[in-house]
């Protein structure tokens, strides 16, 4: 249990700013503080409009308070929003163009929360990619693959006249190169971006893709990652506390870090969360839990396959399962209730074990994808292993894998896939995850972790097929 230190010290000036002192109300934060100094630069990636004031508003303005540069770069523009999952439930019929009506608008609501958190509306910038698209683009539209077409707009291209690059195909690469040049540009020193265990798939994307151009850019001066949490299955809590504290089952897989807010930084982020009307109509009593006297970042440690195994997910207590899911649906949950990986001379081994075993409707999908710096990533191996109940198939990206190429052995619930690094395109690197659904509607998710590949890998080990 967290213990809270009560304490004298009081915000004075800047200097106390800078320093981070984690005080509200004489009660000091159980976490430890971010620290800011002169001459910082703080890139916000923000998957959708909302997002940056959730997760980071009472610290955007303790920026803009101390003049620290800050600019807001938005994925997408959330035009899709409260369809996200009745998409995967049914075939909606909603015309295209008032659907792209909402982009604008919540651009709009966007530039106001902005304001009220001391930004002028010339330090955002909107890369207008698809809302709940983009973690289809991150899976399979790279290369030579058809652009992503959006689920309820159903366009393959950027179509906002005033996104930073209008037209741009809903494509890996293009997306990826539109980071690079935002970074390359306003040269950060500290990222705030969405958490790999967000259970939101534009919020895994966005930090995907920040991985990766981060690595890409190596011979830039690296910004220290400070990823944020929105979505997570009943989290936060609902029990009024004042600080905001990561969810239980994250909260020592993770080295969180917290800014503190005073009154004024956190009237301002309130202001901004209200100017965001559209999420204020379909989900005012959910953001109003994330108004705390604290902002949270953390991120999960790259792991070393040379070390040994790394258990991406653990056993879990009985699982919460999320409200929105039906009573069907809650009766055939899929979990995911352990995932290691390791790595034996050239194979990659994945150990997942579910909670049942795989019946008709139900499935899992386990990804892993290479990285290497030179080779350019839109042509590195994105192995997608789907499992249903009596078939099992390897793909890379939307492209067939030969028959063999990845070991799929089952055992009920127990299931390991050997797969070799050649498949993978000999990495340095592997960002993997996996998720289980019912039907195509979403279940559970293994988090995405990024895991080093040792170079001196027994290259002489046999692949087994």
């Amino acid at each position: 249990m967290q213990q809270r230190i009560h304490s004298i010290a009081r915000w004075i000036g800047l200097a106390t700013v800078l320093a981070g002192i984690p005080v509200r109300g004489g009660e000091a934060l159980p976490l430890p503080a971010v620290e800011w100094k002169a001459g910082d630069r703080v890139l916000v990636l923000a998957p959708h409009p909302g997002d940056e004031t959730i997760g980071c508003g009472a610290t955007i303005r303790q920026l803009t308070a101390t003049g620290i540069p800050v600019r807001i770069v938005f994925l997408t523009c959330g035009e899709h929003s409260q369809w996200s999952l009745q998409l995967y439930r049914e075939r909606l019929v909603v015309n295209p163009d008032k659907v792209s009506l909402l982009g604008p608008r919540r651009m709009q609501e966007a530039r106001a929360a902005a304001g009220e958190l001391g930004l002028a509306a010339d330090s955002l910038l909107f890369l207008g990619y698809p809302d709940f698209g983009t973690l289809n683009i991150w899976c399979a539209h790279w290369a030579e693959a058809m652009p992503f077409r959006s689920l309820l707009t159903r366009t393959r291209e950027v179509p906002y006249a005033d996104a930073l690059h209008p037209g741009a195909p809903y494509k890996g690469e293009v997306l990826l190169a539109d980071l690079k040049d935002v970074i390359r540009d306003f040269r950060p020193t500290c990222i705030l971006v969405s958490h790999p265990a967000d259970q939101h798939p534009d919020h895994q994307a966005l930090y995907l893709f920040s991985r990766v151009a981060l690595w890409d850019l190596s011979d830039e001066p690296e910004p220290v990652r400070r990823p944020y949490l929105i979505h997570y299955t009943h989290w936060p809590d609902r029990d009024g506390t004042s600080w905001l504290l990561p969810p239980t089952d994250l909260a020592g897989a993770i080295d969180w870090h917290a800014v503190a807010a005073d009154p004024e930084q956190a009237a301002s982020r309130d202001r901004a969360l209200a100017a965001h009307q559209t999420d204020e109509t379909f989900s005012s009593g959910r953001l109003r839990l994330f108004a705390r006297a604290n902002d949270l970042y953390g991120d999960f440690a790259d792991a070393d396959l040379s070390v040994g195994p790394e258990t991406l997910e653990s056993g879990k207590a009985p699982q919460i399962l999320p409200e929105e899911l039906t009573a069907e649906e809650k009766e055939r949950h899929v979990g995911v209730e352990a995932c290691t990986m390791s790595l034996e001379g050239r194979i990659v081994q994945v150990d997942l074990r579910l909670n049942r075993a795989l019946e008709p409707g139900m499935g899992a999908s386990v990804y892993v994808f290479g990285y290497r710096p030179d080779h350019p990533f839109e042509h590195m191996p994105k192995l997608i292993i789907t499992l249903k109940a009596f078939s099992a198939e390897v793909l890379d990206q939307a492209r067939p894998c030969p028959p063999g190429l990845v070991s799929v052995k089952r055992s009920g619930a127990d299931i390991r896939l050997r797969i070799p690094l050649e498949a993978l395109g000999s990495p340095d690197r592997l960002l993997a995850g996996a998720r289980t659904y019912l039907n195509d509607v979403p279940l559970d998710w293994v988090a995405w972790r990024v895991l080093r590949v040792p170079s001196g890998a027994d290259s002489s080990a046999s692949v087994e097929p």
